[in-house]
Parts: structure tokens; C-alpha cells; sequence
């Protein structure tokens, strides 16, 4: 035996620097974070509930519409370290209410907390939706709003008991 053991392979995006994605993500042709900027504000707006859980927050873009009076708490979720301390340095104005959790959602969903609305935007492309579903079946949530927008202006919300 040569002492080769299974060594588990990172996520991929514990490697991904943040300011090469947010760069990339910006540029004129992806304009991906002006888009989810908009859709992110639309989502948090669109339904009468007080807690929110956003799957993938990256960096955080479109935070900046969480109303403070309307959101009790609002759980960033996001498999890198670096992308979590970035989102809590740059939304200190939302303390109380923004609480990050480093998640890996394909493995560790049961240390996910309650929330009534399940916002998972660009996180679908790496995942699919349909492991969305299955995940977030399985949630301790009692019952939640999944909210997906899609490229084409086309949005499904699902009630998820």
C-alpha cells in the first residue's frame, strides 16, 4: 500500500475568489448582477412575510433592499467562508436582522434554519431545480415560499409544506 486514502474534493466554490466573480458577474456581457439586483428586490418585496433565507448570497448584492422594518430576520447562505465575511462587513446596517451561515446545501441541509421565504436565484443553474425542490422539501420549515425568477421574465413560486 503506497497510503493513497479517499481525500474529499472541495466545492468549487470554496476556491472561487469573490472579487474575480462579482467581476465577472458584472460585466456588459453577463450582467448577472444587476439583474439578480433587481430580481432580489422584487422577491423580498412581493410577499407578506417576515423572515427570508437566500441560497447562494455570494456577496450579498441586492441586501440593500431588505426593509429592516418588515424583515425580522433574513439568513444568508453560502458555502464560502470569504464570501460570508464579505457580506457581514459590507451590511453592517442590517445587524440584527442579516445572519450568515456557511452551508453546504448538498450535503448539510438540517442546519438550516426556519424561514417562510426560500429565495435560490443563481444557485439553480449550478445545481438544477429540481435538487432545489428536494432540498428544501426536507427544510424544517413547516411550510415556506420558494421563489424562482427565471432569465426570461418568467418567476414559479412554490408552497412547500
Amino acid at each position: 500500500m503506497h497510503g493513497f486514502g479517499k481525500r474529499e474534493m472541495n466545492n468549487p466554490w470554496e476556491e472561487i475568489k469573490l472579487d474575480d466573480y462579482e467581476k465577472h458577474m458584472s460585466l456588459d456581457s453577463v450582467k448577472q448582477l444587476q439583474t439578480i439586483n433587481k430580481m432580489m428586490k422584487e422577491q423580498f418585496d412581493a410577499y407578506q412575510v417576515n423572515t427570508a433565507m437566500i441560497f447562494g448570497i455570494a456577496g450579498g448584492n441586492g441586501l440593500e433592499h431588505v426593509n429592516k422594518e418588515k424583515y425580522q430576520i433574513v439568513y444568508g447562505v453560502d458555502i464560502n467562508k470569504e464570501y460570508l465575511e464579505a457580506v457581514s462587513g459590507r451590511y453592517t446596517d442590517l445587524s440584527g436582522v442579516l445572519q450568515c451561515l456557511q452551508v453546504d446545501l448538498i450535503k448539510d441541509t438540517s442546519k438550516l434554519p426556519n424561514a417562510q421565504l426560500l429565495i435560490a436565484n443563481l444557485l439553480i443553474e449550478y445545481i438544477g431545480y429540481q435538487k432545489i425542490l428536494e432540498e428544501t422539501e426536507s427544510l424544517p420549515n413547516g411550510k415556506a415560499l420558494l421563489r424562482i425568477d427565471f432569465k426570461k421574465g418568467k418567476e414559479r413560486t412554490y408552497g412547500i409544506n
